[in-house]
């Protein structure tokens, strides 16, 4: 992923401490999104964010985010959230970010569009 995306992440999102993103830069509005809603979860309950966010990566053709937390009655509501977001990078290139599948390479999965298919 782009390190000026990261930069702005931990910009826009003091909690949201400079990790290395491990994934293709189509997924980048999803991790933006995500981090969005977050965010508005603990503003709505006026409360500091006091998650981190361990991890970022791409797995098995899908976005996957590793999390701790100290205890916030809202943790379901953020496994919800970024279970939709997850699902969502199911069907998002993870290279140019149009709509995709995933696609099984010689036991490589991948999420990727018809064009990038062929450049992967």
């Amino acid at each position: 992923m782009n390190p000026e995306l990261q930069d702005k992440l931990t910009e826009i999102f003091p909690w949201f401490h400079n990790i290395y993103i491990e994934c293709g830069d189509g997924w980048q509005w999803i991790i933006l999104d995500m981090c969005r809603e977050i965010d508005d979860l603990y503003f709505d309950a006026g409360r500091e964010v006091d998650i981190e966010i361990v991890q970022i990566k791409e797995k098995f053709g899908s976005l996957r985010v590793y999390y701790s937390h100290t205890e916030f009655n809202g943790v379901f509501f953020i496994d919800e959230i970024i279970a939709k977001y997850e699902l969502l990078s199911k069907k998002t290139c993870e290279f140019c970010g149009k709509d995709a599948s995933i696609i099984n390479e010689k036991g490589w999965l991948r999420c990727v569009c018809k064009n990038c298919e062929r450049i992967w």
